[in-house]
């Protein structure tokens, strides 16, 4: 269901969840960078989730936003980090909660086809793509996927917001499906 524009929140912030790179992008209503980062942590275990989960409430409480869309989990065959980034998740989504705030997951594929015009784009192309599509200069991967995120679920919700969107990134907006943790 899209969210009618009246109802949603100025802002829009997308997050590109990581332990030890979490890039997040906040854009304003009309599509604009308002604030980017990567967030680096050198801690482990519970300090460094309640550092990220602390950070993101910031983030979220900063810009007055209801929601914060993240990219869905990617499962990897071989990656001993997936435990992790799952309880990372959830740590997320509940301290999220306990705020006020929503998460919605985008797919992975329908935020690449949008930011590169191909679902299976290699993550290295997303920065080049970003920049050559949208005009944002992000410093890093992270920042990029990110802004993709936020860009995605903004233009889902106010279509029309970008200016000269190809066919593939019109139809990855109109066919994303965001998905609440059930």
């Amino acid at each position: 269901m899209r969210i009618p524009p009246r109802m949603a929140s100025y802002y829009t912030v997308g997050l590109d969840p990581s332990l030890c790179n979490m890039g997040y992008c906040v854009l304003g209503g009309e599509g604009k960078v308002v604030d980017k980062g990567t967030i680096k942590t050198k801690t482990t275990g519970l300090a460094r989730l309640e550092l990220l989960c602390d950070l993101c409430n910031s983030i979220a409480s900063k810009w007055g936003v209801r929601t914060i869309y993240r990219e869905d989990y990617a499962f990897a065959k071989h990656s001993g980090s997936d435990t992790q980034l799952k309880e990372l998740g959830g740590a997320l989504l509940y301290s999220l909660m306990l705020k006020g705030v929503a998460t919605q997951y985008l797919p992975i594929s329908t935020i690449k086809k949008f930011a590169t015009g191909k679902g299976n784009a290699p993550k290295a192309h997303m920065l080049k793509e970003v920049f050559r599509r949208f005009s944002v200069d992000a410093e890093d991967e992270h920042q990029a996927d990110a802004f993709a995120v936020a860009a995605l679920a903004l233009e889902y919700s106010k279509p029309g917001t970008f200016k000269g969107l190809t066919k593939p990134q019109k139809d990855a907006a109109l066919k994303c499906q965001p998905r609440a943790f059930t």
